[in-house]
């Protein structure tokens, strides 16, 4: 709350934050699901989400639409790798 706030006062606009302790950042590193051999790391992303994943809303995703790209579902954060980079559009 009170990072929010100073950033709503510098920037004038709200920014939602979400903070994590370093055991929690341990976690995410030992549960990720990816096998790291041979992956281009700049190409990785972890997408850190305020609350618990609902496993509900990714039932509608068929992976291989996106490929190659891959994602998989984690407690409260979402693993992907973008093989070719990040793409807009």
């Amino acid at each position: 709350t009170e990072l929010e706030a100073a950033i709503a006062g510098e920037l004038g606009f709200a920014v939602p934050c979400v903070l994590r302790e370093g055991g929690d950042l341990r976690r995410v590193i030992d549960e990720n699901p990816f096998d790291m051999t041979g992956l281009d790391p700049s190409r990785f992303l972890v997408t850190f989400l305020a609350g618990p994943l609902d496993a509900a809303r990714l039932e509608g995703i068929d992976p291989a639409a996106y490929a190659p790209e891959e994602f998989a579902a984690g407690k409260r954060e979402v693993y992907s790798h973008y093989p070719d980079g990040l793409r807009q559009g």
